[in-house]
């Protein structure tokens, strides 16, 4: 979930702007994914799903846009 957030904030902000706010952590998370399997993922999503989970951030982590 955190990935798709970060994919999302990649498309509304600048390259510069998002690079320096969010670029470590996309690399860090697309780290982990790559560490688990495609089975594991599928799961992961289905949870999800089945579940009705929620990505929730720290208020601190609100990207705001003049």
């Amino acid at each position: 979930m955190f990935a798709a957030h970060l994919e999302q904030l990649q498309h509304r902000l600048s390259p510069t702007h998002f690079h320096a706010l969010w670029g470590q952590s996309r690399v860090n998370v697309l780290e982990a994914l790559g560490l688990r399997t495609s089975d594991e993922i599928t799961r992961a999503r289905q949870r999800i799903a089945d579940e009705g989970l929620t990505l929730t951030l720290p208020l601190a982590t609100q990207v705001e846009f003049e």
